[in-house]
C-alpha cells in the first residue's frame, strides 16, 4: 500500500496499515468492510507477516497514560484476545502470526514504567476481570502447541520454545525470538512488579 509523503509515496506493509489504525483506536468493526463480522478482518491480520520491531516501536512511543485509556487498551486487548484464539487456529500461518503478535505486544507493553505494574500490565493486555480466562487459554493453547498435539508440526513447536524464551541478564529482559530461522534479541530495562 503506498502512503502519500510530500510528492513522493512510501510503500507500508499492509500489516503496519492495519496495525497503526487499530493503536490509534480504530476497532476492527470501523476497519472492515460494512456489515462484515469484525472476526473476517482478524483472520486476515493474523495471515500477513508480523512486524514485531515495528509493534513494539508503536508501544514505545505510547505514553502509559494513553495506553491504559479507551481507545488503545481496547485495541490492545482485542488483539491479545484474538491472537490467542488463533493460537488454536488449524492454520500454522495464523498460528504463528499470533504467536509473533502476541510476542510483540507482550514486549512492547512489559518495556513501559507502570505505576502498579503487576496490575497494570495484566490491565492492558487481557483486563483484570478477563485474566483467568485469557492466560488460562493462552496457556493451554501454548501448551498444545509445545506438546504438538494441536496438529503443530514437531520442528514448528520446537521453534515456539526459542520464540517463548524471555529471561533477565544483567538487569535486562531478554527475549529470543527464532520464526522462519531469524534470531532477534531485543533488551528492555528492567520494571519490577
Amino acid at each position: 500500500m503506498r502512503e502519500a509523503q510530500g510528492s513522493k509515496f512510501a510503500l507500508r506493509e499492509k500489516w503496519v496499515l492495519l496495525v497503526e489504525q487499530l493503536l490509534r483506536g480504530y476497532d476492527a468493526a470501523s476497519l472492515s468492510p460494512p456489515g462484515q463480522d469484525p472476526s473476517v478482518f482478524y483472520d486476515g491480520l493474523f495471515l500477513l507477516k508480523v512486524n514485531s520491531p515495528f509493534l513494539q516501536q508503536q508501544l514505545a512511543a505510547l505514553s502509559v497514560d494513553a495506553l491504559v485509556k479507551p481507545p488503545i487498551i481496547t485495541s490492545i486487548r482485542s488483539l491479545v484476545s484474538q491472537a490467542i484464539l488463533r493460537l488454536s487456529d488449524p492454520s500454522p500461518v495464523r498460528m504463528r502470526h499470533a504467536l509473533e503478535m502476541l510476542i510483540g505486544v507482550m514486549v512492547g507493553v512489559l518495556s513501559k514504567k507502570f505505576p502498579n505494574y503487576g496490575t497494570d500490565v495484566v490491565e492492558v493486555l487481557v483486563g483484570l476481570r478477563e485474566a483467568d480466562v485469557q492466560m488460562g487459554e493462552l496457556l493451554r493453547a501454548v501448551d498444545l502447541i509445545l506438546q504438538g498435539s494441536n496438529g503443530t508440526p514437531l520442528a514448528m513447536a520446537a521453534s515456539y520454545t526459542d520464540v517463548l524464551y524471555c529471561r533477565r541478564i544483567e538487569g535486562a529482559l531478554t527475549c529470543s525470538a527464532a520464526c522462519h530461522g531469524d534470531r532477534q534479541r531485543h533488551s528492555q530495562p528492567q520494571h519490577s512488579p
